[in-house]
């Protein structure tokens, strides 16, 4: 069985910003896919130990640090989805909470 899209590729060439586009659209999605299940399942433990009847005060440390790496992987997720949306000039930017941002620093 034939591939529909190499089939495709060889009769329409591809240009150079479409396959930069793909790379870009590949690498965010594998970026989400890998920051967003090791988010899942830090937060899946959390919950384990909050809901346990055995937790104690030396498991909060624990939570925290937990909840910290929750926090920073969210943030790295983000900001590496909106670098390479950038690159290709397809970032959403908050246009309301840049106005908001404005107007308090105005």
């Amino acid at each position: 069985m034939t591939d529909i899209n190499s089939n495709i590729q060889s009769v329409i060439p591809v240009s150079e910003d479409l396959r930069k586009l793909k790379g870009v659209i590949t690498d965010m999605d594998c970026l989400s896919q890998e920051g967003l299940a090791e988010i899942e399942a830090v937060t899946r433990l959390v919950l384990r130990v909050m809901e346990s009847p055995n937790v104690n005060e030396s498991d909060h440390g624990y939570i925290i640090h937990a909840l910290h790496s929750i926090r920073k992987k969210a943030d790295d997720t983000m900001n590496y989805i909106n670098y390479q949306a950038e690159s290709v000039s397809c970032n959403w930017r908050n246009e309301v909470a840049q106005k908001r941002s404005q107007g308090i620093h105005s």
